[in-house]
């Protein structure tokens, strides 16, 4: 490897490297603010707020530390932008979020089935997540999709009644 291309290769490592090590420190604190305001949204209004003082205190905690992860971040990824001649931070996120963005749509997606499911039902919103990953995935057979789908759902439900356990209700059932 001549020495252009060992350069261009250092080049194409660093031009990652402030983003990626900013979203690996960034992405623990930023599930558990997610995960706990699902909890918050979960909870709020059927349990006495006398039994939630604990964990409202231990998630208002992880929200006060995990705002000051994102300050410092912002604030290194500021300095190393200013003091030395690196690709801007946004380039970078941007690059990261067209190489991950098949893991993105799958977190995306898995936070909304979440929130669907208890409005629209379990097979219904399981219908959607199945077809819309299938598509995301790069399935383009609508046929398939369907198939698949149906086949799923079909063995789930087996599943369920073979356990005799029932899956929660929406507007949909």
């Amino acid at each position: 490897m001549s020495a252009n291309e060992n350069d261009s290769v250092t080049e194409g490592t660093d031009k990652f490297a402030v983003g990626e090590e900013a979203i690996q420190r960034l992405v623990l604190p930023t599930a558990a603010l997610v995960l706990s305001i699902l909890y918050v949204n979960s909870v709020h209004g059927r349990i006495s707020m006398s039994n939630l003082r604990y964990p409202y205190a231990v998630i208002g905690v992880l929200v006060v530390l995990t705002l000051g992860v994102y300050f410092q971040e912002f604030r290194a990824i500021w300095r190393i932008r200013r003091k030395e001649d690196r690709p801007p931070f946004v380039d970078a996120i941007t690059d990261r979020i067209h190489k991950w963005r098949k893991s993105i749509a799958l977190a995306v997606f898995g936070f909304i089935y979440l929130w669907l499911v208890d409005f629209l039902g379990f097979f219904v919103s399981s219908t959607l997540l199945i077809a819309s990953l299938m598509v995301v995935a790069g399935e383009r057979d609508y046929r398939r999709v369907i198939l698949i789908t149906v086949t799923v759902l079909v063995v789930i439900r087996l599943f369920l009644n073979f356990l005799n356990l029932s899956p929660p209700e929406g507007l949909f059932l």
